[in-house]
C-alpha cells in the first residue's frame, strides 16, 4: 500500500477515535493478532466468499472493536483490501506516537532481554532524549554480546562486536584514535 494512502486512512481513523488512543492501540494490536491467523486472513480477502460474505464474517470477527476501527476493518475486508491493514496500523501508531511525544526504537541483543532490563534502558534514554522512549527487543547473534539501540537516526552501540571493531581500528592505526 502507498504510504500516503495509509497515512490518510490513519488520519481519518484518529479523527474518528478522538483522543482515546490507549483503547485504539489495544484494538489495533488485537486486530493484527486476529489477521495473523492465515484462515481468517484468507477468508477476509477471498473473492469466492463474495462481498456480502466477507462483510458478514467481518462483523462477527471484529464485533468487539470500537466503531471507527470496526468500520475500517469492515470496509477493508468488504473490498478485499484487508492486506492494507498492517500499513494503516503502522501509520496510525506513528501518528499517535507523534501526538503523544513517544519515540520508538529497537534494542538489539544476543539473547532476549528481561522486561526490567528494557524498562531501565527506556528510562535512561527518556531522560537523555527529553521525551518518552519505547524499545522493542530484537535478536542479533552477530553482536556477540552487549546491546545496540537504534532510535530513528541515532545509534547507541555497546555491543562486543562494536568494541572489537574499535579495538581493531585502534591497533591498525598504531594505537591512535580518530585518524
Amino acid at each position: 500500500m502507498n504510504k500516503e494512502l495509509a497515512h490518510h486512512y490513519a488520519v481519518a481513523l484518529l479523527d474518528l477515535a478522538k483522543s482515546d488512543f490507549s483503547s485504539l492501540r489495544h484494538d489495533l494490536e488485537k486486530a493484527e493478532k486476529i489477521l495473523e491467523n492465515e484462515k481468517v486472513f484468507s477468508y477476509l480477502s477471498s473473492p469466492r466468499l463474495g462481498r456480502n460474505g466477507r462483510l458478514d464474517l467481518s462483523k462477527i470477527v471484529f464485533s468487539s472493536f470500537s466503531s471507527p476501527l470496526k468500520g475500517l476493518l469492515l470496509s477493508l475486508s468488504m473490498h478485499r483490501h484487508i492486506s492494507y491493514f498492517k500499513d494503516i496500523k503502522k501509520a496510525t501508531i506513528e501518528l499517535m506516537d507523534d501526538k503523544e511525544g513517544i519515540e520508538r526504537g529497537i534494542i538489539w541483543s544476543v539473547r532476549p532481554l528481561k522486561k526490567e532490563e528494557i524498562k531501565g534502558m527506556e528510562e535512561t534514554l527518556t531522560r537523555k532524549e527529553g521525551h518518552q522512549v519505547v524499545l522493542e527487543n530484537r535478536l542479533d547473534p552477530s553482536l556477540k554480546g552487549g546491546v545496540c539501540i537504534t532510535l530513528h537516526e541515532k545509534r547507541y552501540d555497546g555491543s562486543v562486536k562494536e568494541k572489537m571493531r574499535q579495538l581493531e581500528h585502534f591497533l591498525l592505526n598504531g594505537g591512535k584514535y580518530g585518524q
